[in-house]
């Protein structure tokens, strides 16, 4: 596929997304101004109960989570940077600041972290550490060769109970760690849904019911 072929694609999947999101526009314009749709009340704790429409929450939630990178108030996409513009305004009233902070992370994540942390393979390029993994390490740090003592000593316990990353097939980074937090939670769920708990684990979580 040539430069050419790439830009156009590109050109027509942002103009698809803009008419998506002006016709989304629309559609809560239509739902809001029409009395005779079902309004739900939310009430949240600790704040003013709050009336919107169904419909008009679920096209609200449906276009917030449509990719938007890239849309800019040049002249060939004003009219769908205004649609995203009465959105937000939409969402600022009618959603609470913590449900819009959701949002917000719900979209990081089926854009962003949710690809990027597939993309990994458990034991080469991220992991938990297993026992033999920990043995290993304390040799290394302690030079004695029953891995009895050495680096283990001083291990932070996010590198103990955390997925971190390895540097080759079953070889574990001997002290860095991954520095965004949400990349390091989804990286630790598939890592425990792939190697299940280990028998420390299960005793932890017996001793705390």
């Amino acid at each position: 596929i040539s430069k050419e072929q790439n830009k156009a694609k590109r050109q027509a999947d942002r103009q698809a997304k803009l008419a998506e999101l002006s016709q989304l526009q629309r559609q809560v314009d239509d739902d809001n101004a029409n009395p005779a749709l079902d309004a739900a009340t939310i009430q949240p704790t600790g704040g003013p109960a709050l009336n919107i429409t169904k419909s008009s929450f679920t096209k609200i939630a449906h276009a917030f989570l449509i990719d938007s990178r890239g849309l800019s108030a040049s002249t060939n996409e004003s009219n769908g940077y205004e649609a995203l513009l009465k959105l937000g305004s939409e969402m600022s009233a009618s959603l609470l600041p913590t449900a819009i902070q959701l949002l917000f992370l719900a979209r990081d994540w089926l854009d962003t972290l949710l690809p990027h942390v597939l993309s990994k393979i458990n034991r080469v390029g991220y992991g938990i550490l297993q026992p033999n993994d920990f043995a290993a390490l304390s040799m290394h740090g302690s030079g004695q060769q029953d891995g009895s003592a050495g680096a283990n000593a001083g291990m932070p316990l996010s590198r103990k109970l955390m997925a971190i990353p390895f540097v080759a097939k079953d070889v574990p980074s001997r002290s860095s760690e991954f520095a965004h937090p949400d990349v390091v939670i989804g990286l630790t769920v598939l890592a425990y849904r792939y190697e299940g708990l280990r028998k420390n684990d299960v005793k932890e979580l017996l001793l705390q019911l």
